[in-house]
């Protein structure tokens, strides 16, 4: 049965592709797209009705792709003409009706995690026409991101497909049949990856939501509780969600012109990409089928087992997948020109640059001249600034407060803060140094234990030609070193100091001593000397991509182990902050004279 079955699919999905590639090419126009009237992915359902009649499939699997079939057109004729939308609703509900009379009916229902059944007599008609109704208008109100209903409807498929097999007793072969055609000709449609329609519903969305309604009736809304209770629903809950988002957007005033701004628009409008709303959607749909599947494996279980894995994951996903969307980078405001972007981080004042922005304002700090000072800010820092106001009042007053360390990043995002990427403080100081080499300026370096600064000086004289290190002292010092080290620094007249100290003494000491030294860049850069300086081996490059550089860190130096309990903290009140209160609407900025904004 299995070979039959992926032998079929494969021809369903295989024919859909060199249709679809057909379709495109003869609708192609100068602009390399179909005219705006037209939506013609729902002529690709006539491959599975071609191959389940070929393959000799009975009538209860080929009625409901007839009627998909006859929706499509419908809804597609109604676009062209401009039909009222109740004619399309009447065209609709009238199609369900002939279907209801060849046997795709919902003749009971069950009480979801009980064995009560209730049989539906009159109201099997009504019922059956107002659910397929509202799979077809769902769908289609979704089809604005084209790839979306065939996405869900795909994954939908696919589940209930699994579910015959898993439950052979409880569905038939029909439900098997038509969940094979429905997977093939929707999953072969999501190569368009992200493709956005400037059309408030497409027809072919209509006729795969009707189809989606069809097999739930078909292969669960007659058989076990909880597969009647959990599976249609789940495959329908994404493009539910997306159209009462969109009315409930619409009653808070946010329109475009004179229609209704749908899910994806508030998305895209927020710097999401097409493809990260896809995906992000796709992975909702996937999780809620999982889910689905999961309640089918527990229907020999108690209810009230049943009823607690339901709503632990409907509450957890949730959840999970609002962490994703906020933690997923977007392209924010633009963060290089005459303004400095800034955000406030739990009292705490940090700019969301690039490394490269963030490198163009340090090296308007050393052509300005003057004292300046950079912070990098990263989640020890956060929380640490939470406790010690005098470090708290160091990183507001600072020049320049980047986001060093993933942790940090990923908060600010899970607050709606529009932050591309960390800037991590070995990197900016590595690159800080190459600028002074470029423009001819001296540099000055103070910490670490003994001769680690010598060790630095000379790695970065050898990898920056032109480079000069004008002043060297270790960070074990006493008071009465104080003022000669400051003299010394000031009669170096290095263009940038970098402090390596640890958090926050090295902040505080620059504070303390900017107005003396007078350096146009002074900035903590930690155990940076120790890692250019090679005592400390930096972590392979793929960790530091996904954000792992943290735990090699840690392996290599355990004494480091009591700052991780930093980051769950922060994350614990970025969670708290996010979903109890307001997400921030606009990012304040400041002129980059420092002067306050108007």
């Amino acid at each position: 049965m299995l070979t039959n079955d992926l032998g079929l699919f494969a021809v369903i999905f295989g024919g859909t592709l060199v249709l679809a590639s057909i379709l495109r090419g003869a609708l192609a126009g100068e602009q390399n797209h179909e005219p705006p009237y037209l939506d013609a992915r729902g002529l690709l359902l006539y491959v599975p009705l071609i191959a389940l009649f070929a393959a000799g499939a009975r009538g209860d699997v080929l009625v409901p792709l007839l009627g998909a079939i006859a929706v499509y057109l419908l809804t597609m004729l109604g676009r062209v003409l401009h039909t009222p939308r109740g004619l399309r609703v009447v065209l609709v509900l009238g199609t369900a009706a002939v279907l209801h009379r060849y046997g795709i009916s919902i003749d009971s229902l069950r009480v979801p995690f009980t064995e009560m059944t209730f049989e539906l007599g009159w109201l099997s008609l009504p019922l059956t026409a107002l659910w397929l109704l509202v799979c077809a208008v769902l769908f289609g109100r979704a089809g604005t991101i084209p790839s979306v209903p065939f996405g869900v409807a795909g994954l939908s498929a696919v589940t209930f497909y699994l579910v015959c097999l898993m439950v052979p007793w409880a569905v038939g072969e029909p439900a098997r049949w038509l969940a094979l055609a429905v997977a093939g000709v929707s999953l072969a449609q999501l190569p368009a990856l992200g493709q956005v329609s400037p059309l408030p519903a497409q027809p072919s969305g209509y006729a795969v939501g009707f189809l989606i309604g069809a097999l739930a009736v078909v292969g669960a809304l007659k058989h076990t509780a909880a597969i009647a209770a959990v599976l249609p629903m789940l495959a329908i809950s994404v493009p539910l969600f997306g159209v009462t988002y969109t009315y409930i957007s619409a009653l808070r005033g946010m329109r475009i012109g004179h229609r209704r701004q749908h899910l994806h628009e508030v998305l895209l409008e927020q710097g999401y990409s097409p493809p990260q709303v896809l995906g992000v959607l796709m992975g909702v749909s996937a999780y809620l089928c999982l889910l689905g599947l999961l309640m089918v494996s527990l229907v020999p279980q108690a209810a009230w087992t049943k009823a607690a894995v339901l709503a632990g994951g409907l509450l957890f996903g949730p959840l999970v997948f609002f962490v994703i969307m906020r933690c997923l980078w977007r392209q924010g405001p633009a963060m290089a020109g005459e303004w400095l972007p800034e955000v406030q981080m739990f009292n705490v004042r940090l700019h969301p640059l690039s490394m490269e922005d963030a490198l163009a304002r340090a090296e308007g700090f050393i052509r300005e001249g003057g004292p300046h000072m950079i912070v990098t800010s990263d989640t020890s820092v956060i929380v640490r600034a939470q406790e010690d106001d005098e470090l708290r009042s160091i990183i507001n007053e600072a020049d320049l407060a980047t986001m060093d360390g993933h942790g940090v990043v990923l908060c600010a995002r899970l607050l709606n803060f529009p932050v591309s990427c960390r800037v991590p403080g070995v990197d900016m100081m590595e690159r800080l140094c190459a600028i002074c080499a470029r423009l001819g300026q001296p540099i000055a370096l103070l910490g670490a234990l003994p001769g680690v600064a010598e060790d630095a000086a000379r790695m970065l004289e050898a990898r920056y030609p032109g480079l000069r290190v004008t002043y060297l002292h270790h960070g074990y010092f006493g008071p009465e070193e104080v003022a000669g080290i400051v003299e010394g620094i000031r009669e170096a007249r290095p263009s940038a100091l970098f402090v390596a100290m640890g958090i926050p003494r090295q902040e505080k000491w620059i504070r303390r001593h900017i107005d003396e030294l007078q350096v146009p860049v002074c900035m903590g850069v930690g155990g940076s000397l120790d890692v250019i300086a090679g005592r400390v081996k930096r972590a392979p490059m793929w960790m530091r991509r996904w954000g792992l550089e943290w735990l090699y860190r840690t392996a290599l130096e355990p004494r480091r182990l009591p700052r991780l309990a930093a980051l769950p903290k922060l994350f614990f009140m970025t969670m708290r902050k996010a979903l109890f209160s307001p997400a921030p609407r606009d990012v304040p900025v400041q002129p980059a004279d420092g002067s306050d904004a108007k």
